[in-house]
């Protein structure tokens, strides 16, 4: 027998997954697809800039919320069970949807940790950078990606790429110049357009949120 406080709980753990136990997997499906939809849409967003910015650092979490508030407002528990694999499947696709929406909206934005400081950024800040449109040009700062020496900056936690930030020189044929350095333009990252997070010794300074 179906008991609600089941259904409650699993609404609370991933939205949409308490009206997979009740047995309404539509309703299931508009919760993944509201809540995958909406992250990339406010990652999107963020590309235009410093209010863009602010709205998908407020606009994540406030969306988990609402979806969570929804789905305890809108569970049902109807008669039939759920069918087989129907858990496993809402699960792995509440993992699956995000991760392919990131990979495409990536295209557009990118949200990276800077691993050094320079062009006016702070190393460990986390910014937003516009990659849709965008190309080096001179005198205008440009997130580019670069091998570590080593491993990376400790073998406990090895980061793939350096992140960097720095003002363009010089632009040619399938490279530029940035502060000296030649980078392919295929290690071109985009123009960084605000900071979503800057952690410091002061807490984590949002009022640095969007600033150009």
């Amino acid at each position: 027998m179906k008991r609600r406080s089941v259904a409650i709980f699993l609404s609370l753990l991933l939205p949409g997954l308490g009206h997979v136990y009740a047995g309404s997997l539509g309703l299931a499906a508009v919760f993944l697809l509201g809540d995958a939809l909406g992250s990339s849409a406010l990652e999107l967003g963020a590309a235009t800039g410093s209010a863009g910015i602010v709205a998908l650092v407020v606009g994540k979490p406030l969306l988990k919320v609402l979806l969570r508030l929804i789905a305890l407002a809108t569970v049902r528990l109807y008669p039939e069970p759920a069918p087989a694999g129907a858990y496993a499947a809402f699960v792995l696709a509440s993992i699956v949807l995000p991760l392919a929406l990131g990979a495409a909206t990536s295209r557009v934005v990118a949200v990276v940790p800077v691993t050094a400081a320079g062009g006016g950024f702070e190393a460990d800040e986390r910014i937003v950078a516009r990659r849709i449109g965008a190309s080096p040009q001179p005198g205008e700062r440009a997130v580019y990606f670069e091998d570590w020496p080593d491993a990376g900056p400790s073998m406990l936690a090895p980061s793939l790429r350096q992140v960097r930030v720095g003002t363009v020189e010089a632009v040619g044929a399938g490279a530029f110049t940035v502060d000296g350095l030649t980078v392919p333009l295929d290690d071109y990252g985009g123009v960084p357009v605000g900071v979503m997070l800057s952690p410091s010794n002061d807490g984590m300074r949002w009022n640095r949120l969007g600033v150009h």
